[in-house]
């Protein structure tokens, strides 16, 4: 009896023991617990292998997005920088939003830290299709029945029939305690193999989950009232605002595909090309970008006011000076307005000035039609721009009188612009029409970028697009209407002017003698020449 006792016992303790290390088991807590990827299903998440199986239908790009990190409580997790299973290098922390370079690769590592900084697991990470993901969920999922039942009946067996033979041994009476316990076991192998069947089922289920969105296309870009131009295939946005508006902080309503986000936020510096992206609902990333521009006031030319170009206070001449006379005590000067409206467009004619005393004509001075952006100096009249001496060694210069320049922050790429030119030859002058365009930072008195057009031969209707040339002024000589102390730039300077001159004499501006004898400034251009403008645009 005392011996049938001491074998109970021993069965007994076998029993508690195996429960005991069971639950031990069960209760572990593995430290990273979740882990998944914007677009992505995570097929199996592996602890005993520290394996996680991800898949998408299609292609995925070339980075991942993190969507959901789950650690135990003071672990921390990084991306593994090389393949040492072991002790890998460290590459960036990894949290929600977190992007992960794929590029070439099916698989990465991943390494959980613990509040030490020590090396707590390394999981890998496999990305796989989703059509070719699918058979395999399902062998994982018959895998994991059939581990399954090894890992559980064999152990369980074993009990049973070890707790068997140690009854069998000592008393039959302990057949029936041997029967109990195998019902135990094995009715736990069925209520786990029941487990495990429903885990693998809902993972065969779910790869048919919901195909996500790839699409990551900018539908509207919107600044107030202005839609912005989209060019789908450039991933590239114009958009264009009013004179005076604000380049270098433009909040816009940005309206993207269905499912995806972009990164465009708040009041962003468009002033220059500025960057964003637009990641898709499978994390699909596309890269745009946006640049906003303005036009100049009145630069189609077709609004007038008071016989100028509108508005007056962007655009400058010199034709109501050219048309008002002035009389002195021996001399009266006079001349003609040398900017009209023709069919639409601007019209600078090159003019003289003629000195008369009273109905005999003394000698004419001749200057250039002259249209710019700034302003022109008011109550000047034609017998100051003849600015009579005695020899005629002296000679106006218009610029004298003008004020260049008007704010512009803007950094477009060239301009285009409708004109028409007609020159009339004479003797020993060069006549030249001239169009040009400067953008300058006035404080420190730099040319950013610049192009001209210097017509020589006669030139029907036509529209011309010219690069602005950042850093570049090659075309520019000082006989030119140009500003004087300015020097050229690199062409990253910030821009905050812009000047913009038409003239039917380039040289003209110099406001010379005709038929000059000796020492005297001799005329620069010759009357009658024309330079018509239509459309002027700035291109961005």
């Amino acid at each position: 009896m005392k011996k049938f006792f001491s074998l109970l016992l021993l069965f007994t303790f076998v029993i508690l023991t195996s429960c005991s290390d069971e639950s031990t088991t069960s209760a572990k807590e593995t430290s990273l617990q979740e882990l998944s990827f914007v677009g992505f299903e995570t097929v199996s998440m592996n602890d005993s292998t520290q394996t996680i199986l991800i898949a998408k239908e299609g292609e995925y790009g070339d980075s991942l997005v993190v969507d959901f990190v789950k650690l135990t409580e003071g672990m921390t997790l990084y991306l593994a920088a090389d393949d040492d299973p072991n002790d890998p290098e460290l590459g960036e922390r990894l949290e929600e939003t977190s992007v992960i370079d794929v590029t070439g690769i099916t698989s990465f590592n991943v390494v959980v830290l613990d509040a030490n900084r020590r090396i707590d697991a390394i999981w890998t990470v496999t990305i796989q299709e989703q059509n070719a993901s699918s058979s395999s969920v399902a062998k994982s999922s018959s895998s994991r029945i059939a581990s399954s039942s090894s890992e559980i009946h064999p152990s369980s067996s074993f009990s049973v029939s070890s707790s068997s033979a140690m009854i069998s041994s000592s008393s039959n009476r302990l057949s029936s305690s041997s029967v109990s316990s195998s019902s135990v076991v094995s009715s736990s192998s069925i209520s786990v193999s029941s487990s495990s069947i429903a885990s693998s089922s809902s993972v065969l289920s779910s790869s048919s989950a919901v195909i996500l969105s790839s699409e990551n296309t900018v539908l509207s870009f919107v600044v107030g009232a202005v839609s912005g131009v989209i060019d789908t295939t450039a991933k590239s946005i114009y958009v264009e605002l009013a004179y005076g508006d604000d380049l270098s902080a433009v909040a816009a309503t940005v309206s993207v595909s269905e499912g995806a986000v972009s990164s465009y936020e708040g009041a962003e510096d468009l002033r220059s090309p500025h960057a964003f992206t637009v990641t898709a609902e499978n994390g699909t990333v596309a890269h745009w970008t946006v640049k906003a521009g303005v036009q100049l006031p009145g630069s189609d030319f077709n609004t007038w006011a008071n016989n100028k170009v509108a508005p007056n206070s962007f655009w400058g001449t010199s034709s109501d000076a050219m048309a008002t006379s002035k009389s002195a005590v021996v001399y009266s000067y006079s001349s003609e307005a040398n900017l009209t409206q023709v069919s639409g467009a601007a019209q600078l004619e090159t003019k003289a000035i003629k000195a008369a005393t009273g109905v005999i004509t003394w000698k004419s001075k001749i200057a250039t039609g002259i249209l710019f952006a700034g302003t022109f100096k008011t109550g000047v009249t034609a017998g100051d721009l003849y600015k009579h001496a005695t020899d005629f060694s002296q000679a106006a210069n218009l610029l004298d009188y003008m004020t260049l320049g008007k704010d512009f922050t803007g950094r477009p790429t060239s301009f285009t612009v409708e004109y028409s030119y007609s020159p009339v030859a004479e003797s020993g002058i060069v006549q030249k029409g001239l169009i040009y365009v400067m953008l300058v930072n006035k404080a420190s008195k730099t040319i950013v970028a610049s192009g001209a057009i210097l017509p020589t031969t006669k030139v029907t209707s036509t529209t011309q697009t010219i690069a602005l040339n950042y850093g570049d002024a090659s075309w520019m000589t000082s006989d030119l209407p140009v500003p004087t102390g300015m020097t050229v730039g690199t062409g990253e300077e910030e821009v905050t002017s812009i000047y913009v001159i038409f003239a039917s004499s380039a040289y003209a501006h110099i406001i010379g003698l005709v038929g000059a004898g000796n020492g005297d400034i001799g005329a620069k251009g010759v009357a009658g020449s024309t330079l018509s403008i239509g459309d002027f645009k700035l291109v961005y």
